[in-house]
């Protein structure tokens, strides 16, 4: 990831190395799957991939301890084709400036060149640059950064450059130096010398990567910056990637180095492995059995096998816990009891910046493997009534990371719960197929990750009301997009769109496919897309319950609808918020809050909305909602839907 810096006029001149910002995400799976949830307003992401590796081959995942591979017997969900899509896909759609909706560059280096024969490097070029071009082409032109007009990736001999590599070298670091991905960073001077006190004194007085509020502050006073100052440096170097300081969540630490949050969930999987193989001695039933599920405890977190992961009295597993759990890389498995002190961050409605919990247990996904596709059918609940849902995504790709805290969000904002066989274990739980159910209602979910879309498979007994059918499905449906759109914002993703579609379930076709819907004799039914295009074949026709929620259809008696649209500041955050409430004649909620938004908008507001919206119930009068903002510091939002409403 590279960050461009441009230093004001008074100070010194800055060299190359420090007008570019460039950080190593590195390629272990953990980093990949989790690495988008913290990667911020980069103008630029340069994919180095292997010229030597074969596109369609699904490589090993390599986990490290101490610098050397310690397993190699886990082979990736993805070829490295999806890989790179997916890669390509998600840095594309970073946003860099969420003002103006501008998205980071993509630069491709092609390497290992000196190990390709002579004569065939020609062939080899040529057939990596068309498989190149059919993964990002032509959604990404506009991001992508290209060799010339005819080549995408810049091939290299990084380990024995001669002068063609040299010239490639230089003609990479003037494209990244004159990216037009968004403007310039501009850094105060003062902000720029704080910076590099502040990595001085973690690589070489103090040897961590992790610092305490009161360092920074203690820097700062050195340099005459005023503690108001120093946090505001902070703030900006966490958004440009440089750092990272959660405020809202661990106000009292300064990771100096991105990768530093995610080392745990590396060390966490390869301790799993250990445990499970029996290479670990003392472990109890009990652990060996949540690693296994893919439960982890702060227990598990202080073993004293994961200490190098913390340092005792600045970062404890507990604020890893929160940390990860802020991320969605954790999922908890019990209701979370929000704690009275202390704000909640500005993010999507995700949990407070500490809670009282329970018990504390959270999900792991990336303690989960995937289950082969050819073995999904066996853990999808019987055919029914209701046709499987397939969410499409812009260029046919599932963002990196986006399926597991789609799961995240689902257990806990809206309190979904893993299905349990009846010895307590997870029914279905894999890295790419999970089973779950909405309290107080009957049925079973399981969610699919193609790779290219989701699936949404329901079934529910024989003897539900078919009155509620349609309801119900229209609230499983609107709940998984929901928490899709929070993830997006999460990951501070653009110009990615989700579309509902049906899987169609016609056994003629082994590879999914979608069907489109219409209306025949007060029937909704299911047209096969793969059949319409077979020559001489009938068309194929499936029956849908008859109230459909997902396609045009006349709208039930409802409640007069009021429509709010309210561009203005709100809190922190100029956007363009649309709310839409439900009320019956009295003045009283009922339904929920349900909100709609022009394009995809974060920060406070959301969050609070999210979080009376649970607490608060569905039968609440305006002057509550109006008071509950006042009392959230949204005065301007409660003036304005008061003057409308009361």
């Amino acid at each position: 990831m590279v960050r461009l810096v441009k230093a004001p006029k008074s100070s010194q001149k800055l060299s190359m190395l420090e007008l570019v910002h460039m950080i190593d995400t590195g390629g272990q799976p953990e980093l990949l799957e989790n690495l988008p949830s913290l990667i911020h307003h980069s103008h630029l992401a340069i994919l180095v991939l292997n010229l030597m590796f074969g596109l369609d081959e699904h490589p090993s995942i390599d986990y490290h301890e101490e610098g050397e591979a310690y397993k190699r017997s886990l082979p990736s969900q993805y070829s490295n084709r999806q890989i790179i899509q997916k890669l390509a896909s998600t840095l594309q759609a970073k946003r860099f400036s969420q003002q103006k909706g501008q998205c980071c560059q993509l630069l491709v280096v092609a390497t290992h060149r000196d190990c390709v024969p002579e004569g065939e490097l020609p062939a080899r070029v040529k057939a990596f640059d068309q498989a190149l071009r059919a993964v990002l082409l032509p959604s990404n032109n506009e991001e992508l950064i290209c060799f010339s007009a005819n080549q995408i990736p810049f091939v290299l001999n990084l380990k024995d450059p001669d002068d063609d590599d040299t010239e490639r070298l230089d003609l990479i670091r003037s494209k990244v130096s004159e990216s037009e991905a968004g403007e310039v960073v501009k850094t105060p001077g003062s902000f720029l010398v704080f910076e590099q006190e502040l990595m001085e004194f973690a690589k070489q007085t103090v040897d961590r990567d992790i610092l305490s509020l009161d360092e920074c502050l203690m820097i700062g006073a050195r340099l005459k910056m005023k503690p108001e100052v120093v946090e505001a440096a902070l703030i900006f170097f966490h958004r440009q990637f440089t750092l990272l300081y959660f405020r809202h969540i661990l106000p009292n630490l300064v990771f100096t180095r991105p990768q530093t949050p995610l080392e745990c969930i590396n060390a966490v999987v390869r301790f799993s492995y250990k445990v499970g193989s029996g290479e670990v001695k003392g472990v109890t039933e009990k652990l060996v059995s949540s690693l296994r599920d893919g439960i982890i405890t702060e227990e598990i977190l202080s073993h004293k096998q994961l200490t190098q992961c913390f340092i005792p009295g600045l970062y404890e597993p507990r604020d890893a816990m929160d940390l990860l759990c802020h991320t969605l890389t954790l999922a908890p498995l019990s209701r979370e009891i929000q704690s009275t002190s202390g704000a909640s961050p500005a993010t999507t409605g995700l949990p407070g910046p500490r809670v009282k919990r329970e018990k504390r247990e959270y999900l792991m996904m990336s303690l989960r493997s995937a289950i082969p596709d050819k073995d999904i059918p066996q853990h999808l609940p019987p055919p029914s009534e209701i046709a499987p849902l397939v969410v499409q995504f812009t260029n046919n790709c599932v963002p990196l990371s986006c399926f597991s805290r789609t799961i995240s969000c689902l257990m806990a904002v809206y309190d979904w719960k893993l299905s349990r066989a009846d010895d307590g274990s997870p029914q279905c739980l894999a890295h790419n197929v999970v089973s779950l159910y909405k309290p107080h209602t009957p049925g079973q979910i399981v969610l699919v990750d193609t790779g290219h879309s989701f699936q949404i498979h329901m079934h529910v007994d024989g003897d539900t009301d078919p009155s509620s059918l349609s309801k119900l499905c229209f609230q499983v449906q609107e709940t998984i997009f929901a928490a899709i759109n929070q993830v997006f914002d999460l990951l501070e993703l653009a110009k990615i769109e989700v579309t509902p579609a049906f899987l169609c379930p016609c056994p003629r076709r082994p590879l999914p496919h979608t069907a489109s819907v219409y209306r025949f004799e007060s029937q909704w039914l299911l047209h096969c897309s793969v059949g319409e295009k077979d020559a001489g074949a009938a068309q194929i026709r499936h029956k849908v319950w008859l109230d459909a929620p997902y396609v045009e259809q006349e709208k039930p008696s409802l409640p007069k609808l009021l429509r709010l649209k309210i561009p203005q500041k709100v809190g922190a955050n100029y956007m363009q918020f649309g709310i839409l409430l439900l009320n019956d004649e009295d003045g009283t909620l009922v339904e929920g809050l349900r909100c709609e938004y022009q394009g995809r908008c974060e920060g406070v507001v959301r969050g609070i909305l999210m979080e009376w919206v649970r607490g608060k119930g569905s039968a609440v009068t305006w002057k509550t909602l109006t008071d509950t903002l006042r009392d959230c510091d949204c005065a301007a939002l409660a003036d304005h839907i008061a003057s409308t409403n009361l």
